[in-house]
């Protein structure tokens, strides 16, 4: 059974539902609001913008080992 969706706007693809997430072409307007782009797993990676301020962040968990002791920056 297929459960793939595709939205379309012109007779122009823009969204369609993957097996591992979704696929958007063209570009992305959102006017407000937060917006989080997160892999999670072994590594974190964030991507962060919101609405209160000018904020575009990104974020990523790393850890650094020195024989016995760790340096951890988050």
């Amino acid at each position: 059974m297929e459960s793939r969706r595709e939205l379309y706007h012109d007779n122009s693809k823009k969204i369609e539902t993957l097996t591992n997430g979704v696929q958007i072409t063209g570009s992305e307007f959102i006017s407000e609001g937060t917006i989080l782009l997160e892999k999670s797993g072994a590594h974190h990676h964030r991507i962060l913008s919101n609405d209160s301020g000018n904020d575009l962040a990104f974020f990523s968990k790393v850890q650094i080992q020195e024989q016995i002791q760790t340096l951890q920056l988050i």
